[in-house]
């Protein structure tokens, strides 16, 4: 599943690639990628004759603003309390929201392009470029915003801070880990709590803070939380730069169908039975809760009290 870094390069791509065109056609497949949207994705066709104003992101979610007024560029504001939000009242924005789910792509097609399998949606430019979304699993989600007052957009409220937008808000939410009795992978993947952290990077970050991903958040130190704060902005950071995480199944590519590279750095997630980069000693496979944890037994010990 593309997480944090792998949406923030599709997001920076398509902010200097699209905003300011005009959107000038919109061509709809309709499946359940629209499940969560009233129209059954049917509303977006409204985008047609309005301008890409702004490419956003909070967590794993794409929000893509459009408004009549090509000049238009929203003042955002990035909190623990307003999350995405932008003073719209004066112009008839409209904000679409893309969750790339497990399999999901948001591709840059050429006007000519063949259309890739699996096409849901494609947004048409006057540049002549088509942004398309493609989901072979459909697990994805798009749809138009019910949240354009003032204040945060509706559908992602639910969400906790954004390490690389909201730096503050994580610190806090790190330091609330410790009153919790969950495991601190449990902690890490929970979207309320800090989002944009999936199975991959929860594994890349544990390694890094030398914390073992079972380790109940009671058993946490400060120099614990300390190495855990310092070790998920590192990573996000160096994955961001190295424009994400493709592994073998090649689900993740940007915009312009290119791998990332972050994979070539990963010193414990898919390395299970590998060497581990720090210490020498073999990284460990284990199942944990619906998914699996590749952690070294040596650098992230489980204590005795855990």
């Amino acid at each position: 599943m593309p997480e944090l870094p792998e949406v923030e390069t599709v997001r920076s791509d398509l902010a200097r690639l699209a905003c300011g065109d005009e959107v000038v056609e919109v061509k709809v497949n309709e499946n359940r990628v629209f499940r969560d949207d009233p129209s059954g994705g049917r509303d977006l066709v409204q985008m047609e004759g309005q301008f890409v104003s702004a490419v956003m992101r909070w967590g794993k979610y794409l929000i893509l603003l459009v408004s009549p007024d090509q000049n238009y560029r929203p003042v955002q504001q990035f909190g623990r309390s307003i999350i995405p939000s932008v003073d719209w009242s004066d112009h008839a924005v409209t904000a679409v929201l893309l969750h790339l789910g497990m399999s999901g792509q948001i591709l840059l097609l050429g006007d000519r392009a063949e259309d890739p399998r699996h096409l849901h949606l494609t947004i048409g430019l006057s540049s002549g470029t088509r942004i398309g979304f493609a989901d072979t699993r459909t697990f994805g989600r798009v749809l138009v915003s019910s949240g354009m007052g003032a204040g945060p957009l509706n559908e992602i409220r639910h969400l906790g801070a954004d390490p690389i937008q909201d730096p503050c808000g994580a610190d806090l939410a790190f330091d609330r880990t410790s009153g919790s009795v969950s495991p601190i992978k449990a902690q890490l993947l929970d979207q309320g709590r800090i989002c944009g952290v999936g199975n991959m990077y929860a594994d890349e970050i544990l390694i890094r803070a030398k914390v073992h991903p079972r380790t109940p958040g009671t058993n946490l130190s400060n120099r614990d939380i300390s190495a855990l704060k310092r070790s998920v902005y590192r990573v996000f950071e160096e994955a961001i730069s190295l424009r994400g995480s493709s592994l073998k199944d090649m689900t993740y590519k940007d915009v312009s169908g290119q791998p990332g590279m972050f994979q070539e750095r990963h010193l414990a997630y898919a390395r299970a039975g590998r060497p581990c980069l720090i210490c020498g000693d073999s990284i460990v496979k284990e199942r944990f809760q619906n998914r699996y944890s590749h952690f070294c037994p040596n650098c992230q010990k489980l204590g005795p009290c855990d």
